[in-house]
């Protein structure tokens, strides 16, 4: 048994918890599913994982949805049978709520709200668990009001779990994929105060489940990136900007390509003035050029890749007042700009 002593302040909290040893959790949204709440991220998994190392019994209860791409689900039972966890999967459409369906700012209150309703039901008279972390605590969150109001247990914040914490730790205990990267709600790829369209949400996510394992092909680490839709015509690609730079001429050719073969990417094309960036005339080519209009795929750019709104820090010190904008990076400028 590891002596770290934040695995004996998360044991302290868990016994609080549950003194017999007993815990659903809820995997509900991440990488790709105790009575925990599980998605399938790293945090959700970590938990899953520090809990049945420290003896705890642990059923997961995963949500299945529009709102989560079908990888993410199928990978999320993968790992459940692969480390040895009962897995219940719960079909659930958030969509059926307006705040949802329109992407409302408050969205993921009345999502956590109704999802945790139901996972709640199913873990019966066990204490439900998510595997919301203590840095989550510090940003725009809209659920946790919701897993408050529901009083869901949310062990790593209460025993002061940083995402750093998760990582450590879980490398140390023997935890797979202990780096994994963030991977939010689908959700997160669409406008704030827009119809959320499922087939938009099906095609960004068989597009993401695409590149992903194009960019693993390439043996070069994880390259971090997200698909988001900016307005009804314009979809953008985003890349961490130290990522981008690892990517060869010839990779980006072909993750243009690639990406190019989507319906949502028909046009994409690269541009070898700025860094990182494709021209896309999205789906309807010859309205946007008609119109005199331009959009952007941007492989490179913004570190927050959420629609959250407000002031978002860029590793190199830009900041960007509204990452709902598409942004784009001049490579002699060295400076943002919003490309409208």
């Amino acid at each position: 048994m590891n002596n770290d002593p934040r695995l004996s302040r998360l044991e302290k909290v868990l016994a609080e918890i549950a003194p017999d040893k007993r815990l659903p959790a809820a995997l509900s949204g991440g990488f790709w599913g105790r009575r925990s709440a599980f998605s399938g991220g790293l945090d959700s998994r970590f938990l899953s994982f520090a809990a049945k190392y420290l003896g705890y019994t642990v059923k997961l209860l995963t949500v299945r949805g529009p709102h989560i791409s079908a990888e993410e689900t199928a990978e999320a039972v993968q790992w459940a049978q692969d480390n040895g966890f009962e897995m219940e999967l719960l079909d659930l459409n958030p969509l059926q709520m307006k705040a949802v369906e329109f992407n409302h700012t408050d969205r993921c209150y009345f999502c956590k709200k109704h999802l945790f309703l139901e996972l709640k039901r199913r873990a019966a008279d066990l204490p439900l668990c998510d595997g919301t972390n203590h840095s989550d605590l510090s940003h725009y969150r809209p659920g946790l009001k919701a897993l408050s109001e529901l009083k869901i247990h949310s062990p790593l914040a209460e025993a002061e779990f940083s995402k750093q914490d998760n990582r450590e730790v879980g490398a140390l205990t023997g935890l797979d994929r202990w780096d994994q990267a963030a991977r939010p709600c689908m959700l997160t790829r669409l406008p704030y105060n827009q119809k959320v369209l499922a087939s938009d949400l099906t095609a960004l996510g068989e597009t993401e489940t695409a590149m992903n394992r194009f960019f693993a092909g390439l043996n070069k680490g994880e390259i971090r990136f997200r698909l988001r839709k900016v307005s009804p015509e314009t979809f953008e690609m985003h890349i961490q900007r130290e990522d981008f730079k690892r990517l060869s001429e010839e990779e980006r050719t072909e993750a243009e390509h690639l990406l190019a073969s989507f319906p949502l990417f028909a046009s994409a094309q690269a541009d070898g003035e700025a860094l990182g960036i494709f021209r896309s005339a999205s789906r309807t080519k010859s309205s946007l050029i008609d119109k005199g209009r331009r959009s952007v795929l941007c492989m490179s750019c913004a570190t927050d890749y959420s629609s959250t709104r407000g002031t978002v820090r860029e590793p190199s010190g830009i900041t960007i007042t509204d990452s709902t904008l598409p942004i784009s990076f001049s490579a002699a400028a060295k400076a943002s700009s919003i490309v409208s």
